[in-house]
């Protein structure tokens, strides 16, 4: 019980601790200032929500700008699930990953979510009953929303038969294969996940990079930060 406090504490601080870097990153892809990412995912005013999720209440939520985003709010399922998003990003920002994609805390008005909606509006009592409001504001993060994103195939099955073989040094691949130009990627992603205890990269798009092949995005981190971490997922 003290320890479940103690992880729930550490990931409001870490969301809400500000971040300081000695250089300013710029998101792989795009090449955009991740710090032009955070002041935009904080201030540009909402113009339109779309629910996006599958497992998890998403939404892409249009922004003023030319930077986009997906908002998550707090939700029953996962009621830590927004702050572990901007922990994640918080710790790898300060490792000085370039691509852990930027997160930040973004709260909206129920009735300005419920506007925002749009001809989607029709969804909004499923949504309500999924969502935990605190009063008459619902807590949640805005996301980096990616503008391309492309399929790698790192996690099927052969994806990752053949790139645990060549991380753990049982053989070799040509300097021209893929998977060479993001090997640095998948060590430090791997490495991260455990630092944060996310068991959920392989489950479905959440490692995908951009359509040059190079680089690895990582992403989607709402159920990091567990405690305490079933045996099999660990």
């Amino acid at each position: 019980m003290i320890l479940s406090r103690l992880v729930t504490t550490a990931l409001v601080l870490v969301a809400l601790v500000p971040v300081v870097t000695a250089e300013d990153l710029r998101y792989p892809g795009d090449e955009q200032p991740v710090s032009a990412i955070v002041e935009a995912l904080s201030t540009k005013r909402p113009l339109a929500l779309k629910p996006v999720g599958t497992s998890s209440v998403v939404f892409r939520m249009d922004l003023e700008g030319p930077i986009e985003s997906a908002w998550k709010p707090r939700t029953k399922l996962h009621p830590q699930g927004h702050l572990a998003e901007v922990a994640a990003f918080r710790i790898g920002r300060a490792l000085g990953m370039d691509n852990v994609t930027p997160a930040v805390p973004r709260s909206l008005p129920l009735d300005m979510v419920r506007s925002l909606l749009g001809s989607n509006a029709s969804r909004w009592p499923e949504i309500s009953q999924q969502v935990l409001p605190d009063g008459d504001t619902l807590q949640g993060t805005a996301i980096y929303w990616i503008p391309d994103m492309h399929e790698l195939g790192l996690d099927t099955k052969e994806g990752a038969l053949r790139w645990s073989k060549w991380l753990a040094q049982d053989g070799s691949l040509p300097e021209r294969d893929k998977l060479a130009s993001q090997a640095q990627d998948l060590s430090a992603m791997l490495v991260f996940d455990y630092l944060i205890g996310n068991w959920d990269r392989f489950s479905g798009a959440n490692a995908q990079g951009d359509h040059g092949e190079r680089r690895v995005f990582v992403r989607d981190h709402n159920v990091a930060f567990a405690e305490p971490l079933p045996r099999q997922l660990h």
